[in-house]
């Protein structure tokens, strides 16, 4: 439903059909958050950023608000889908216009929504940090073990989730070959399948160091 429904009813409703040039400018609205709330029986508004608009099914922009709140949820919760997508769309020009109202008007909020919720995760353990460097869009985490340090880091592209997070192996001071490919595995594997990616990685690897 949603690679061969919603994101080609989803585009066309952003016109990419047609190319990104007449495509809806989104920055003005908050697309992270959506509410229809009933104020009569028959009378909905829809509340988007500050801004808000009465809806109707036949006003353009109700539509197009709601359907960008949708895709924005997708990209959060179905990256590989729309990943996928994006993989076999045989339109050279259409799957190019995605991608870059994809990082203009998504990404950033993604981005910052992850970041965020890293910089308030608690693992709990003092051997584990993490930093988070937003201006750069990293996560760095440090694990100790006998006053030996292994460090590992996220690097998240300027397009996620359209293109995946990079995992840097850095520091692995007292570890053996097989079980670092191991732990890199199994960070890499998060990375490609799970949701939360941000704040998933930094908690494999610490279950990885403390098992």
């Amino acid at each position: 439903m949603i690679t061969s429904h919603f994101l080609p009813a989803a585009f066309r409703m952003f016109g990419l059909y047609s190319g990104i040039a007449n495509a809806p400018k989104l920055d003005v609205w908050g697309i992270d958050e959506y509410h229809v709330s009933c104020a009569y029986r028959a009378s909905f508004r829809v509340i988007a950023a500050h801004d808000i608009v009465d809806y109707e099914e036949q006003n353009p922009l109700s539509v197009v608000l709601l359907c960008a709140h949708l895709y924005y949820r997708a990209l959060q919760t179905v990256p590989t889908l729309v990943r996928l997508w994006i993989l076999e769309c045989k339109g050279r020009e259409l799957s190019a216009a995605v991608m870059a109202y994809t990082s203009k008007y998504f990404s950033s909020v993604l981005i910052d929504t992850e970041l965020e919720r890293a910089t308030k995760t608690r693992f709990g353990d003092e051997k584990m940090h993490v930093k988070v460097i937003p201006v750069h869009r990293e996560v760095n985490m440090t694990y100790t073990i006998d006053e030996n340090e292994i460090k590992m880091s996220l690097k998240i592209p300027p397009d996620w989730p359209l293109h995946v997070i990079e995992v840097r192996g850095g520091k692995k001071v007292g570890v053996k070959e097989d079980r670092w490919k191991s732990w890199m595995s199994g960070v890499r594997q998060v990375v490609l399948t799970q949701v939360g990616l941000v704040v998933g990685v930094p908690r494999q690897f610490h279950i990885s160091h403390i098992s």
